[in-house]
């Protein structure tokens, strides 16, 4: 479909826009750019607890065992094809959905 061919059936006036043909006029630049600077105290607090973290959260195992018991055992007993999970399961979906 044509441009001039949408023009007519909306009635409207297509302009076309040119310029000057030298590209984009140069702005002045910047005398300064931004910049950002950290007390050394504020400095000492982020390496702190960037390496309490993760001192934290290598301290914490891989796998938690009583969670893989927990499911091994509802899979074992059919929980997961129960109409008891299924409830649980739409009713968790409906609340999240909200609905």
């Amino acid at each position: 479909m044509k441009i001039d061919r949408i023009s007519q059936i909306f009635g409207m006036d297509l302009q076309k826009v040119s310029g000057s043909g030298k590209g984009p006029e140069k702005t002045e630049k910047p005398t300064k750019a931004d910049s950002v600077s950290l007390s050394k105290k504020a400095k000492e607090l982020s390496s702190s607890s960037t390496e309490s973290i993760a001192r934290h959260v290598d301290a914490l195992p891989d796998v938690r065992a009583e969670k893989v018991q927990e499911a091994k055992e509802k899979i074992a007993s059919g929980y997961f094809n129960s109409p008891e999970f299924d409830d649980k399961l739409a009713d968790r979906l409906m609340k999240e959905f909200g609905f």
